[in-house]
């Protein structure tokens, strides 16, 4: 896969590959991460690789043409729901495909769909499973049955946002505390600020993110780790002691584990294509897409 980028307004190109995002209204952010699309031309029947890395945001993926599927497993389909994950993947695409995708912020699947996050975390289901849910069922079947229209997708969720009768639950801005790091008091003080037990609070944590409050503390400062070496030069021991680690082994361990990758192989990757990288960071961060030259591997 040759690595020759070019940039055109909203849309970017990889080699020949396609990628563009459209905006979501203010009112839907809290549920919606982006809408994006993913086209690809056929390159001398070379196929594409996407390396992800792990994410606190489950994704609803139409093949509109050809296919997507993990190199590991057989899981392949019209319609693709990837969980949120705490582990890396490597995606294989069609020689030719066109992809449209609906990325969710956390508590967004329970919150629309009423499907429990941690039924989803570290899956993929594909359309046989995904058909199985009535209310998620009905939104794809709207989604297709339109031409996979941007906008359509777009009115469709905010009639959903405007039925979520759980948008007032005492622990969602709990959650987006610790998606944000922005917390005031450690995590096992959380339950008693909304009068729960617990044990009680752990549940409901896990059926909206699909982790428990510790796991789900410690992946949105590994992705904080990632966004600082993808915008910043500076070494990494600097780069653990910002986001707290106790040392520089135990963040290289920890980034690993979530990515696949040292970090300093991530950092070296990013550098070498800091022209490239600075012009797609955010949409290789929405999509939780390793920076081209590691997706090949």
């Amino acid at each position: 896969m040759c690595c020759c980028f070019t940039q055109q307004s909203k849309c970017m190109n990889v080699s020949h590959i396609q990628y563009r995002t459209f905006d979501v209204h203010v009112k839907l952010r809290s549920i919606v991460k982006c809408i994006w699309s993913c086209d690809a031309t056929p390159n001398n029947g070379d196929h594409f690789i996407f390396r992800t890395y792990a994410s606190l945001y489950p994704t609803i993926i139409f093949c509109k043409q050809g296919w997507v599927t993990p190199v590991d497993d057989r899981t392949r389909g019209a319609v693709l729901l990837l969980g949120q994950a705490n582990t890396w993947c490597r995606f294989r695409t069609s020689q030719d495909f066109k992809l449209l995708g609906v990325t969710l912020n956390p508590s967004a699947l329970p919150r629309l769909f009423h499907i429990a996050a941690h039924e989803v975390t570290n899956r993929i289901y594909d359309d046989k499973r995904v058909f199985l849910n009535d209310a998620l069922a009905t939104f794809c079947r709207e989604v297709i049955g339109h031409s996979f229209n941007p906008k359509h997708i777009i009115n469709l969720l905010t009639e959903k946002n405007q039925e979520d009768v759980n948008y007032d639950d005492p622990i969602l801005p709990f959650i987006m505390s610790c998606f944000q790091c922005d917390m005031r008091s450690p995590v096992t003080d959380l339950p008693r600020q909304v009068f729960m037990s617990q044990r009680n609070f752990e549940r409901k944590f896990k059926y909206y993110t699909g982790f428990t409050p510790k796991a789900f503390t410690n992946l949105a400062r590994l992705i904080g780790t990632i966004n600082s070496l993808s915008v910043k030069t500076k070494k990494l021991s600097d780069t653990a002691l910002e986001h707290h680690y106790f040392d520089q082994s135990h963040f290289s361990n920890e980034f690993k584990r979530h990515t696949g990758f040292q970090p300093s192989v991530f950092a070296k990757s990013v550098d070498d294509q800091r022209a490239v990288w600075e012009h797609f960071l955010k949409f290789f961060h929405t999509l939780s897409i390793c920076p081209p030259m590691l997706c090949k591997s």
